[in-house]
């Protein structure tokens, strides 16, 4: 059988997809300096990795101002080159919120030992329990949990991220460090956006920039996703957007 004269390499694979990722992907927060717009959390994150005593949060805000993203910047520089897996249980609370969870899951999870690391002169030896739209677990599944969090403090802390803070019991909130995620300033999102545009190659005016994020409420994620959208239907580079 004849072979293909073109080359095959993880390295050409990486580039393509990179090139045609949806923009949230692409340029989705890899440390905490990326993080648009959210000085007070970053800031609680900062001091966190510095003094390497980790506490339990509780991020919350409306969808697309980086909740998940400050985490996994977090999470990046708190674990570096370790193998993730073994640091960090991460669900969505949206597909598995039941108590069944808490038992099958975290429980688990939190009774697994780890091998401690040293990072900037500070041992590392717990693990993160991530819990995303955690506003949807059912008032067992959070009993459940707060007794975790009481049981496994020892080597596990917990992050809970949600759109509606009303919906966390007031014996987990309690045990968290709660920070609110608030849209992101025009000026910080405006200029983010036209960074992106520039990179992409793609013209894109400042009045069309502000009326997208308008239309989106300071949600970065769909401003991204909606110039993306716009920039695959346009023939020359420059985007054109009504109001």
């Amino acid at each position: 059988m004849q072979q293909s004269s073109r080359p095959h390499s993880s390295s050409s694979a990486s580039a393509s997809y990179t090139s045609h990722a949806p923009w949230i992907e692409k340029y989705r927060p890899v440390s905490l300096n990326d993080v648009q717009g959210q000085e007070d959390a970053i800031m609680l994150f900062r001091e966190t990795l510095n003094s390497n005593r980790p506490l339990h949060f509780l991020l919350y805000g409306p969808s697309g101002t980086g909740k998940t993203s400050a985490v996994s910047s977090f999470c990046n520089e708190l674990y570096g080159e370790q193998n993730m897996e073994q640091y960090i249980l991460s669900i969505n609370a949206s597909y598995d919120r039941g108590i069944d969870m808490v038992r099958k899951k975290i429980k688990p999870f939190c009774k697994r030992s780890t091998t401690a690391f040293v990072r900037n002169n500070h041992t590392i030896h717990y693990k993160f329990v991530i819990l995303d739209e955690a506003d949807t677990l059912t008032k067992d599944a959070q009993n459940a949990l707060r007794r975790c969090i009481e049981i496994y403090s020892y080597n596990t802390r917990f992050c809970f991220m949600c759109n509606y803070v009303c919906n966390i019991i007031a014996p987990i909130l309690s045990r968290c460090s709660v920070c609110h995620f608030r849209p992101v300033k025009r000026d910080i999102a405006l200029q983010f956006l036209k960074s992106v545009c520039k990179k992409e190659n793609t013209e894109c005016k400042p009045d069309h920039l502000k009326l997208v994020y308008d239309k989106k409420h300071g949600d970065l994620r769909a401003c991204l996703t909606t110039l993306q959208s716009v920039n695959y239907m346009s023939s020359n580079n420059a985007l054109t957007i009504e109001a």
